[in-house]
């Protein structure tokens, strides 16, 4: 399975085939609502891009959570050159285990409890599409650095007070490194960056209209040229 947050688009990507209008295919955009997507995730978070404010480092992961995807909106809509643009709405929330590895000199590690409190994330990039033997390739082009997501745990406060006792003789900013504790972020896919969506994940008319919207993508004249 797609890892977890930094794949959610991806996984919503891979999985936009449901039929839609020709009003819509006609425009190049179209919208989904991916029940695939919906419901509870477990233990599928990637890596979590570390915080450092001058010689404070802490590198964050969390072995053990799970996660409930409430509902989810995809749009597509097609660029130029072949492009398609992706904009992913999804609200969760969550709980789990962190492991923080603070390193200032010394090393310490803290484990506790973590709430991602329901929220809604949206995600904006630009993806090629292309058919291989046995599925889709989706290649992205353009997508933000991280992904923000808002947690909360006991432990922050800890090592807050961690910071400030080493801000007494170390040029830490311990303010922002609080506000860097409560923000989850997570790295995204990088330009040239491709997953594959196998055929066996859709059927037969999920395939055909993943045919022909990527069809009518690169087909000349679609999308709006640049100048």
């Amino acid at each position: 399975m797609i890892r977890f947050l930094p794949g959610l688009l991806a996984s919503a990507l891979l999985m936009a085939s449901a039929p839609v209008t020709a009003d819509a295919q006609a425009a190049g955009t179209t919208t989904f609502e991916l029940g695939k997507l919906n419901g509870d995730w477990v233990d599928m978070a990637p890596a979590l891009a570390p915080i450092e404010r001058g010689p404070l480092r802490v590198t964050i992961h969390s072995p053990h959570h799970r996660v409930r995807v409430h509902r989810n909106r995809l749009r597509l809509s097609r660029l130029d050159r072949g492009r398609v643009g992706a904009d992913f709405e999804v609200e969760l929330e969550g709980e789990g285990t962190l492991v923080a590895d603070l390193q200032a000199g010394i090393k310490q590690r803290i484990e506790d409890h973590v709430i991602v409190p329901r929220q809604t994330l949206r995600i904006t990039g630009v993806i090629r599409l292309a058919e291989e033997a046995g599925g889709w390739r989706i290649t992205f082009e353009e997508m933000p650095d991280q992904l923000e997501v808002a947690i909360e745990s006991r432990w922050l406060g800890q090592l807050v007070a961690t910071c400030r006792g080493f801000g007494s003789f170390l040029p830490i900013d311990c303010e922002a490194f609080e506000r860097d504790l409560q923000t989850a972020r997570i790295p995204m896919p990088r330009p040239g960056e491709h997953v594959l969506l196998p055929n066996t994940y859709l059927s037969d008319a999920e395939r055909a209209t993943f045919v022909r919207f990527a069809e009518r993508t690169s087909q000349p004249g679609n999308g709006n040229p640049q100048h």
